[in-house]
């Protein structure tokens, strides 16, 4: 009950300023197991196509499956964006 009262953070601001930073270390850390999240995904998806054979299948569904979650990480912790370009990159991957 008193985390951050002595700072003079109420519930409320200690909220709205953890809730995006959690977020943000969560996306972080997945865009650096997968370099190829990194944005919407439409530069990537190029990448992926014309060097698909040479980044491998496990890399390809590993992007892909990382890419969901990092969306729904986004959504749920309000970020800005929509889903239409990381699901597209996501289903081209798998």
């Amino acid at each position: 009950d008193d985390l951050g009262n002595g700072m003079g953070f109420g519930p409320q601001v200690l909220g709205k300023l953890l809730t995006p930073a959690i977020g943000g270390v969560l996306i972080g850390l997945i865009c650096v197991a997968s370099p190829l999240n990194l944005a919407d995904g439409s530069d990537q998806l190029q990448a992926i196509i014309a060097n698909g054979e040479i980044l491998g299948l496990d890399t390809i569904i590993v992007a892909g499956i990382l890419k969901v979650l990092g969306g729904g990480i986004s959504l749920g912790f309000c970020f800005v964006g929509g889903p239409c370009f990381p699901l597209i990159f996501a289903g081209t991957c798998l």
